[in-house]
């Protein structure tokens, strides 16, 4: 197989962040502003809600509009996050993907026979749903629960018990799939624990606000912008000569390489010549169907 190798270049591209703590730590609200501060003033949000409507309570404090799902198939979020991208969200808020993980720790527990074979059938599923996720065309943050305890910790003079995540509710690995990763605590302050921009690792923020999404926003928008396909009425033949260029005579070869001179033919990769009539001595080596481009 023939690899593509070029030069490495960041190119823009959308956010993709997780958000985890636990019960009372303050997910739905820092998602919303870290939402917020992505997009702007004008931005459309979009918060998928399996709490019971429970981010309507913030909707005095960000504007976004808001969808229950009606329950916690791995179907049901991925209709929420293709209904996202096809009203022009500028971002998609998951409250909270711990339950679609539940929901396929319950079907793994209600199946027969084999558990390890069993979760060969659910697996599929959950990749479908990760894939959703990290190819979303809109920016997209999703809250997971954080499995929890007490420790003990002096304040005040006296020894009082603090509620302290301990990691996400979710398949291991999760995590590692997004671009950055926070833990928020009971207080309200969130820890980078996992992130691609180096500039974040491992900075506490004291209550997350809308500043935190300015900033990925910045370092994001510094990438490099994929041009877009321009479109015309013209129609294309693309002729893929890879496999017998060389096999050719001397006199074709000729020709190619003065039409890409003339500009009566672009090379679209090497030996895949596209002209804007057909060639019909070369109708076997058609690219088929014919483009539009």
């Amino acid at each position: 197989m023939k690899l593509n190798i070029k030069k490495a270049v960041r190119e823009a591209k959308k956010a993709r962040i997780a958000l985890a703590g636990p019960s009372g730590s303050g997910k739905t609200m820092s998602s919303l502003r870290v939402a917020r501060g992505l997009v702007g003033e004008a931005g459309k949000i979009l918060l998928l809600d399996t709490e019971r409507s429970s981010a309507t309570l913030y909707a005095d404090e960000v504007e976004f509009d808001h969808a229950d799902l009606p329950d916690y198939h791995y179907e049901t979020f991925l209709s929420g996050i293709k209904a996202a991208e096809d009203n022009g969200y500028d971002v998609v808020v998951i409250d909270s993907l711990t339950h679609a993980w539940q929901e396929f720790l319950d079907q793994h527990g209600k199946m027969q026979g084999n558990s390890f074979a069993n979760w060969s059938k659910i697996t599929p599923k959950y990749n479908q749903l990760i894939g959703a996720i990290v190819n979303c065309k809109c920016h997209i943050i999703v809250t997971m629960r954080a499995k929890s305890e007490y420790a003990i910790e002096e304040k005040n003079g006296r020894q009082v018990p603090k509620k302290i995540g301990l990691g996400t509710v979710m398949r291991p690995g999760t995590e590692y799939e997004f671009d950055i990763v926070g833990m928020i605590d009971i207080d309200h302050n969130m820890t980078v624990e996992k992130t691609r921009l180096s500039h974040l690792d491992g900075r506490i923020f004291t209550k997350v606000t809308e500043d935190f999404g300015k900033e990925i926003s910045e370092w994001l928008a510094g990438g490099v912008v994929k041009k877009p396909v321009v479109v015309s009425d013209t129609q294309q033949y693309s002729y893929d000569l890879k496999d017998d260029f060389f096999n050719l005579s001397e006199a074709q070869q000729k020709f190619f390489i003065d039409a890409c001179l003339s500009g009566k033919a672009v090379e679209k990769e090497p030996y895949v010549y596209t002209f804007t009539q057909k060639i019909d001595k070369l109708e076997k080596y058609l690219v088929v169907p014919t483009m539009t481009l």
